[in-house]
């Protein structure tokens, strides 16, 4: 959902926890009628709290422009109506919540917390975004920042592991999707904000921070690790009795055309090892999206695009339209037997291409329940430093269905911690030999176009 208008370029980037990311230059846009009132009624709340608080020389807020242009976002874009009264109660509850009384504490941090209160009745991925916490986002987007490499949530309340990056810290620890960060160097994250609370995690290379771990029923154990410049190569790729294993990690910069240099690269590799008479061509592709988070829409959409010949990929609904995105002409994978690889590690734009290529009948899904989120997030500038991020659609496979809650395998096969090996790789593997004989008729039955 990309518009252009006269003043305002809406530029597609992405968020971890895949998300179709737009900019649109809120600061310039005139706010609505509710928004001015809602933000009239604050500037009334804040005076009248700053004369509770026993302030004398005070006056009312003139400038609030921070909380009407995030008002005015949620009341006109927001994925679901929402009532102005509702968003104004808690606006001020915020404020009385976080401050006992206003001396000393500019209109700004008032402001802000206002804003953030309102932002936290919504969902847990509408958020407003400070310099760093923008920042950290760009850094993602362009697949290199410093930190533990993992991928969280708080929509439970709890800070939850949803994928651990390969290679990364988190990752060589051993943490495990589902896992519950507790406590960062001793400090209860549970009232914090996911923002407050990736600060925590994140810092200077180098440096070290102790993670406090509730892993299902298990009693809570301490993770130490060094944080260290994470650098996502988002596709890696091998060549195994003639089917070709290809990993996403995640959907940063650059995914889509590493992932279809990745098929022709292992065609290649078939085509030197003919030389040798094993057979000249790919008998199956694995596609393994397990703990991948997600991130960029487009990439998601060009990955899908190396395994269909064109056709639906996803649908996007906003309270006010619907956009389809479509395949590109054109199948570099050749129509080879496709098994996708997913767990409750696989979010976002891992959901949209396993989505498509399940609804497609293009691929046999393998492995457990993914994480499901099929919330479409937008991110809006309210300055040069500072965001907002606002759920503003649903995405939905071809068949029209939404992820929300996950997409379930074909066949389920679930990881035994007590056994060493990856069954789930194996069972890929078997069955890609099992297959890449048949009929390929087969991978085309019932496709939605």
């Amino acid at each position: 959902m990309i518009r252009n208008t006269t003043k305002i370029i809406s530029i597609l980037l992405a968020s971890i926890i895949l998300s179709q990311i737009i900019y649109g230059c809120v600061f310039q846009i005139k706010p609505s009628h509710e928004a001015k009132l809602a933000t009239r009624l604050l500037s009334d709340e804040i005076l009248s709290f700053r004369q509770e608080s026993g302030e004398i020389f005070i006056h009312a807020p003139d400038n609030l422009s921070l909380f009407s242009a995030v008002f005015d976002k949620i009341y006109n874009q927001y994925i679901y109506a929402t009532n102005e009264r509702d968003l104004l109660l808690a606006a001020v509850a915020g404020i009385k919540e976080q401050y006992k009384d206003s001396q000393n504490i500019s209109d700004a941090d008032l402001e802000i917390a206002a804003t953030r209160s309102m932002l936290k009745t919504l969902d847990p991925y509408s958020v407003y975004m400070n310099p760093n916490q923008l920042r950290a986002l760009n850094e993602e987007t362009r697949g290199a920042f410093a930190g533990l490499g993992i991928e969280v949530s708080k929509a439970s309340g709890l800070l939850t592991v949803i994928s651990p990056i390969d290679g990364t810290p988190a990752a060589l620890a051993g943490i495990k999707t589902g896992d519950i960060i507790t406590h960062a160097d001793d400090i209860l994250l549970k009232p914090l904000s996911l923002g407050d609370a990736v600060r925590l995690l994140r810092g200077d290379i180098g440096s070290k921070v102790k993670l406090d771990i509730l892993r299902g029923t298990e009693e809570i154990f301490e993770v130490r690790l060094i944080r260290k410049i994470i650098k996502t190569n988002p596709v890696k790729y091998s060549l195994k009795d003639n089917i070709g294993y290809i990993r996403i990690s995640n959907f940063s910069e650059g995914a889509g055309k590493k992932t279809r240099e990745a098929v022709v690269a292992l065609q290649l590799q078939v085509n030197d090892q003919a030389q040798n008479k094993i057979k000249d061509k790919i008998r199956a592709y694995i596609l393994d999206l397990r703990n991948n988070p997600g991130g960029l829409l487009k990439e998601a959409i060009a990955v899908a695009s190396v395994f269909l010949d064109g056709g639906n990929i996803m649908s996007v609904k906003s309270r006010h339209e619907e956009d389809k995105f479509q395949a590109r002409y054109g199948d570099p994978s050749k129509n080879i037997p496709l098994i996708i690889l997913i767990n409750g590690g696989s979010a976002s734009a891992s959901e949209i291409v396993a989505g498509a290529l399940k609804d497609r009948r293009r691929g046999i899904l393998l492995g457990q329940k993914s994480y499901g989120k099929g919330l479409v997030q937008s991110i809006f500038p309210l300055s040069k430093e500072r965001a907002l991020k606002l759920t503003t659609a649903i995405y939905y496979t071809p068949n029209g269905t939404t992820v929300e809650g996950g997409i379930i395998p074909s066949l389920i096969v679930k990881l035994d911690d007590n056994r060493d090996g990856d069954e789930q790789m194996e069972a890929a593997m078997a069955m890609a030999v099992e297959i890449s004989g048949g009929a390929e008729i087969f991978w085309n039955i019932g496709a939605i176009n």
